[in-house]
């Protein structure tokens, strides 16, 4: 079984960052659309093979064999990790990237994202059946509890 582990770190008034971890080492920076993130949970990860997104990367990349999609999300489907600068790019998936710049208090952006996602993608991809996501909550949602 594989863990890759959403632990969020920062949040401002757009967007959640988080450093993603695979079987507890680094490996890349993830963004969310604050008023989309996902819900704190255990969810499994899985590869699809169909929709426009798929076929996008699948013309990009020619190591591409489905998008990393997150199943189980209460009231939610289609979530997948891609590449994002941007928490505008995001609709309720995970953006990633190599590192994040942040500016007066805000997230501005994840840079290198293309590079962040094909080293995401390589680790999941050895163990995709068996791999799941833990999303931790955000620093904001503890200091209310």
């Amino acid at each position: 079984m594989s863990i890759i582990t959403l632990f969020r770190y920062y949040e401002d008034e757009f967007s959640t960052a988080s450093i993603i971890l695979f079987n507890g080492k680094f490996v890349c920076y993830g963004l969310e659309n604050k008023v989309r993130k996902i819900s704190p949970g255990l969810f499994k990860i899985t590869l699809r093979k169909a929709g426009k997104m798929h076929e996008d990367y699948k013309r990009k990349f020619s190591w591409h064999e489905g998008m990393l999609e997150l199943k189980g999300v209460p009231n939610r489907s289609c979530i997948y990790f891609h590449i994002a600068n941007y928490f505008q790019e995001l609709k309720g998936c995970i953006g990633v990237g190599t590192n994040p710049i942040h500016d007066e208090n805000l997230l501005k952006m994840l840079t290198h994202s293309k590079v962040a996602y094909k080293k995401l993608y390589e680790f999941v991809l050895e163990d995709v059946k068996n791999c799941l996501l833990y999303t931790s909550p955000s620093p904001r949602d503890l200091s209310t509890s």
